[in-house]
């Protein structure tokens, strides 16, 4: 039996698009907590 993967668990960050520079940040230092981020375009 195929067990189902939940994306939503791959996401360790969050970000508003206005915070990008911080993301970017993040993803840049190689830090090994940073598994997905995920930028949110208005509304969250």
């Amino acid at each position: 039996m195929v067990r189902r993967t939940r994306p939503s668990r791959l996401v360790t960050h969050r970000f508003d698009v206005d915070e990008a520079a911080q993301a970017y940040d993040l993803i840049d230092q190689g830090s090994e907590d940073a598994v997905q981020v995920l930028l949110s375009y208005g509304g969250d």
